[in-house]
């Protein structure tokens, strides 16, 4: 009890009653989380061990984006080689016609661009260096692709070389 000075009148104060508990909960702790192989150590132990396993996967996860962007650098010269070989295949016809009408600049045309297509294509098939990213070989589902395009760009080149040789004749 207290006394209000005031007016004098006293005041109780009285403790509230404890809120019933649960059946469940009268004899049992709260639940508490294990971590598994681990759980059993004392804290001081675990912290190191969870450390090490955090670097482990930083590292992890490290290696895989370099793998994935070497993986985007070949892909990326693999298409570029590719769009190039289309454009030079495109430009070929166009230098073979321009040559076999007499042009001069045709021939220097039509020698540039098998030149820069011989060189292409050996790079998609057996890898090499395209600018900056040495490429490995073509992934094995596109060889036999490749291999047939090497069959068609053979009996190409053996044309290009006979009015390349017929400069002369067909200029005049």
């Amino acid at each position: 009890m207290a006394k209000d000075s005031e007016n004098g009148m006293q005041l109780v104060v009285r403790e509230p009653a404890p809120l019933p508990m649960p059946e469940a909960f009268d004899d049992k702790a709260p639940p508490r989380f294990v971590l598994p192989l681990i759980g059993h150590m004392p804290v001081a132990r675990q912290v190191p061990i969870l450390g090490v396993l955090l670097l482990i996967l930083l590292a992890g996860v490290a290696t895989l984006m370099v793998l994935d962007r070497r993986q985007s650098a070949y892909a990326t010269a693999y298409l570029s080689t590719a769009n190039e070989m289309q454009m030079l295949s495109q430009r070929l016809v166009s230098a073979a016609q321009q040559a076999v009408q007499g042009a001069p600049a045709g021939f220097t045309q039509l020698g540039d661009t098998s030149e820069r297509l011989g060189r292409a294509l050996p790079l998609l098939i057996e890898g090499g260096e395209n600018g900056s990213v040495r490429l490995p070989p073509s992934p094995d589902p596109t060889q036999p692709l490749l291999q047939d395009l090497k069959e068609h760009w053979q009996n190409a080149e053996r044309n290009v070389v006979v009015i390349l040789g017929q400069r002369a004749a067909l200029v005049e």
